[in-house]
Parts: C-alpha cells; sequence; structure tokens
C-alpha cells in the first residue's frame, strides 16, 4: 500500500479526533536495528525511537522470539489477574 492509500484509509477510518502530528506524515513498513523503512522503500536513521526501541532497537531477533513464545501461550488477560 502506498502513502497516500494509508493516509486515505486512516482519515476513513479512524476517530475524527485522532492527531497526526506532521503535515506529512511517514507511514513506516519495517525496522531493523536502529534504521526503519517508509512504505516507498526509502530508509532513514530513527532518531525517533521511543523507549523500548532505544534501548534494544527494531526487529530485536532476541526480543521477538520471546513475544512469540508469550503470544503463543497468553496473549492477553485481564488486569484483575497478575
Amino acid at each position: 500500500m502506498k502513502t497516500q492509500e494509508i493516509l486515505e484509509k486512516q482519515k476513513r477510518h479512524l476517530w475524527p479526533n485522532h492527531i497526526l502530528y506532521y503535515s506529512t506524515p511517514l507511514p513506516l513498513e519495517k525496522g531493523e536495528g536502529m534504521y526503519v523503512w517508509d512504505v516507498e522503500g526509502n530508509k532513514y536513521l530513527d532518531f525517533f525511537a521511543g523507549i523500548l526501541t532505544t534501548s534494544v532497537g527494531h526487529n530485536n531477533p532476541t526480543v521477538n522470539q520471546h513475544i512469540q513464545e508469550q503470544a503463543g501461550k497468553l496473549l492477553h488477560t485481564s488486569t484483575l489477574y497478575p
């Protein structure tokens, strides 16, 4: 899906008060280490990484393995259970 298609779909399906931080948002397709790629195939150094990404990078194989293992056991419960 191309950038314009993604933005149009987002506009159609998200609530009206959903705020985009940029006039031209960057739809990302994948990440690896400290880099991300947009849906057009352009590669960027991720200077806007969040807390987890800053410490382990995008698409970290160890983190991915543990997520997959946990998702196969239990993905979500109520906050009633520890």
